[in-house]
């Protein structure tokens, strides 16, 4: 299965977590909203290490752009969620 990300990447991509992943260097830009949605789809999933992984991939690919309101803006969205998987888990671990 192919995640949207493929439509940005003329890189090969890589398996993992059962998608396809590409290779987004130089196009960080464009895979960042990917990232995100791919992260709000694994939350909504309950799928709280997948979405760790989609939105740390995210705030990496992040890192390669420069200071900009944009950048700013995507990387709270980022950090909000990666704060909203980190309290779900907790909340589901056994006492």
């Amino acid at each position: 299965m192919y995640t949207p990300l493929t439509r940005v990447a003329a890189a090969p991509a890589r398996k993992g977590d059962g998608f396809m992943f590409p290779n987004t260097a130089g196009r960080a830009a464009q895979a960042l909203p990917y990232w995100i949605q791919a992260g709000r789809q694994a939350i909504r999933r309950a799928a709280h290490v997948e979405a760790r992984e989609h939105l740390r991939r995210g705030l990496a690919a992040l890192q390669t752009l420069p200071a900009a309101p944009e950048r700013a803006e995507q990387e709270l969205t980022l950090q909000l969620l990666l704060g909203t998987t980190r309290s779900r888990r907790r909340r589901t671990l056994p006492l």
